[in-house]
């Protein structure tokens, strides 16, 4: 991808030969005729449900008929809102949405999951800290970007941010099926899906991700299948290159888009948060483990831990005889290494931040016992607890020289304690909770061992909460959902 996405360059990149099939590419229509045929789409659908409600009908169908009307006359109200408030920084330009498949999606989202989003927020805050600071972020949070973790401010509080896909994942064509450089990347990062390029990246509040996603949603795209187009209006950042926009600009002051919300304290958001982050700490180790630099070092410091009958993670430090420490011995291994250093660098911070996430979401347990939410608060923290991502995270920590492995470790020993007393584990759970070197004495340990198949998690949603219905969390809410993605169909 050459040029960045951007309210400039978004029509002629998606109505291009690299994005949709040769032949097969509409003229595009302007700003003001898709207002209209957006306009007059939802009409059409209050006068279709008020004519049918003139008429009689049993009491199933009139109910269903009322909650199809109420829901345009409500389309009408959102539509007419969007038109009139447009952010700072952001236009409504006409794009050809290009649906994809569900497994292509996926792959995309994995890849961005997994080797794109730490990074980008990197990016922003070693590139673009200024730009932060103009729309409020503290430096905290930008210390945290720079760590590639997501901004918050002194207190622990996330900002109520998202990365935004500009041209959304799942309308991206042909873009699917191919990769390429990012160039505002190192040359050596091996190539990604232009999707998850940082140039079709945004890192927006909230509020204008949720005006971005009713917009398109407005326009029914959840009804396209795979291969099929459509010209939307979609909200899309302005970029130049004196202005690149990477995060959003300052807002209006008064405006309904002004001031940098922080997510409120809730126990229940603290826990997802919690089961997030652990995912993403798997994403790093995997990383980290496939540099065959560290990979040699952790194997060298597995072995002498073995014979000692000990965890790396518990004698990383420790005194051995005739040799220097575990910890001492891995990192002059990897010192040399510019690349496994950088992935030690994205490890570190995402391992501390798992123990903190752990501390912090069980206190809010503790202090939540006996009162009216400690049961149902008691039983989400459990699955997470003993959920396979957090399972296999403490397997694999237990294998690394690291103060911050170790903070995580230290933390899961002491809140098995408790749940334990708590919440008993079912004899199949009792063994995830144990030594890794007692579970299995019977199993070799190789320090080339990698992640199971079962401990890959599926695709996430990009913000910092996990999505209901994935892993332990229950799926509530979704009814009505279909499989490619729009909701509520009208009768």
């Amino acid at each position: 991808m050459a040029q960045r996405v951007s309210a400039e360059t978004i029509t002629e990149i998606t109505s291009s030969p690299g994005f949709v099939p040769p032949g097969k590419v509409p003229t595009p229509p302007s700003r003001e005729e898709l207002i209209e045929q957006i306009r007059q789409s939802i009409e059409n659908r209050i006068d279709k449900f008020t004519r049918i409600l003139s008429g009689p009908l049993s009491e199933e169908d009139q109910r269903r008929a009322t909650e199809s009307l109420e829901r345009a006359k409500t389309h009408k109200q959102q539509f007419a809102q969007t038109i009139g408030e447009i952010p700072e920084g952001f236009k409504l330009v006409p794009v050809l949405y290009s649906k994809i498949t569900q497994d292509q999606n996926a792959a995309v989202h994995e890849e961005y999951l997994s080797n794109v989003r730490s990074r980008f927020l990197k990016f922003i805050g070693e590139n673009h800290a200024d730009a932060a600071r103009a729309l409020g972020i503290c430096e905290h949070g930008i210390a945290r970007m720079q760590q590639g973790l997501d901004p918050s401010d002194k207190d622990g509080r996330p900002y109520d941010m998202n990365i935004d896909h500009i041209i959304e994942r799942a309308g991206s064509g042909l873009w699917a099926g191919s990769k390429e450089k990012d160039p505002d990347q190192k040359t050596e990062v091996e190539d990604k899906f232009r999707q998850n390029h940082f140039g079709n990246l945004i890192l927006i509040p909230t509020k204008i991700h949720d005006f971005k996603n009713t917009l398109n949603g407005l326009q029914r795209i959840g009804d396209l299948q795979p291969g099929e187009s459509k010209w939307i209006l979609m909200l899309t950042p302005e970029r130049s290159d004196s202005n690149p926009n990477f995060i959003c600009p300052p807002q209006t002051p008064g405006s309904r888009w002004d001031v940098l919300a922080v997510r409120p304290k809730d126990p229940f958001s603290d826990i997802h948060h919690a089961d997030f982050v652990v995912k993403q700490a798997l994403d790093r180790l995997r990383e980290f483990r496939a540099n065959p630099v560290a990979d040699k070092g952790l194997t060298a410091v597995e072995e002498i831990a073995r014979r000692y009958k000990r965890d790396v993670v518990d004698m990383a430090d420790d005194n051995i005889k005739g040799r220097r420490t575990l910890a001492k011995i891995f990192n002059d291994v990897i010192e040399h290494d510019e690349s496994a250093r950088e992935l030690e660098k994205l490890l570190r911070p995402l391992l501390k931040e798992t123990a903190e996430n752990l501390t912090g979401a069980f206190d809010q347990v503790a202090e939540n016992l006996g009162g009216p939410k400690g049961g149902k608060l008691l039983h989400n923290f459990n699955g997470f607890y003993r959920s396979n991502a957090l399972r296999t995270l403490r397997e694999h920590v237990a294998k690394l020289p690291m103060a911050e492995a170790k903070q995580v470790a230290d933390i899961c020993k002491v809140i098995d304690v408790d749940m334990n007393v708590l919440m008993p584990p079912r004899p199949r759970e009792t063994s995830s909770s144990a030594n890794p070197h007692q579970r299995s004495p019977a199993r070799p340990e190789s320090g080339r061992n990698k992640f199971n198949d079962k401990s890959k998690r599926r695709g996430r949603n990009d913000n910092s909460l996990s999505a209901p219905g994935e892993g332990w969390q229950k799926n509530k809410g979704g009814k009505g959902k279909k499989r490619n993605g729009s909701r509520h169909r009208d009768w």
